[in-house]
């Protein structure tokens, strides 16, 4: 279905006040990073190269009608990603397990909100699951994540940040690279991107004479939390 990338994540390490921070820095306008004095512009490619989902083809409407659509799509309307995941034990070839392994995905980690259900614009998505990676998930990510980051920034009192913040801070990772931490450029990055990497570049970027994110040693955060996924959750706060 062209989320096969994704199994190779077996535990996501999130540094949040480096995540804060890069969104701090991050353009919505432009779809960019700026750190170091260096500008980063973000692509749904770079969605593929990191995540290797598909980054090419077909593009969403996520405006779309879903009302007269089959009722696989209207039935999981509002269900929580528990109950989603609880679908996940069906017959892998039918389109229902498609539809709610598609919508799973999305909820809990590739385009995930500050709730607990997913967002029903994300219904759209699974009308056509016959052949899922002939459309762009990379732009469909990308776009969610600047949608959920000016939702962020707008609101100062929200205490979440939806979207694939695992994308953003990997990426950051990659263009950023310092010579004590070295990993391979091959794709997709989550396959080689390991906890103890993850771990030791956190500790490093919390350095103030030594990371890029300078600022992060002074910000003052509450609890956040970024939603995850497939198996394991840690967040080095």
């Amino acid at each position: 279905m062209g989320f096969g990338n994704l199994l190779h994540v077996d535990c996501m390490l999130m540094g949040l006040d480096i995540c804060l921070e890069l969104v701090n820095r991050f353009d919505t306008n432009e779809k960019c990073l700026h750190v170091a004095g260096r500008r980063f512009d973000i692509t749904a490619h770079d969605v593929g190269y990191v995540l290797g989902i598909p980054c090419e083809g077909k593009l969403f409407n996520l405006e779309e009608d879903v009302v007269n659509y089959s009722n696989d799509v209207n039935l999981l309307r509002g269900k929580k990603s528990s109950d989603l995941r609880a679908m996940l034990g069906m017959k892998s070839g039918s389109s229902h397990f498609r539809r709610a392994f598609i919508l799973f995905v999305l909820a809990t980690f590739l385009c995930s909100t500050s709730k607990d259900t997913h967002s029903s614009k994300l219904l759209p998505t699974i009308i056509d699951v016959k052949n899922p990676s002939d459309f762009n998930w990379g732009q469909l990510v990308l776009d969610w994540l600047v949608e959920e980051i000016i939702v962020f920034k707008k609101d100062v009192s929200k205490r979440s940040i939806g979207g694939c913040m695992y994308f953003l801070q990997m990426f950051y990772f990659n263009k950023c690279p310092i010579p004590s931490i070295v990993v391979t450029n091959e794709a997709p990055l989550i396959k080689h991107w390991r906890n103890e990497n993850i771990q030791q570049r956190i500790l490093y970027e919390r350095k103030n004479d030594q990371g890029n994110l300078l600022a992060i040693s002074k910000t003052k955060i509450d609890p956040i939390w970024v939603k995850n996924v497939f198996k394991h959750e840690v967040y080095i706060s």
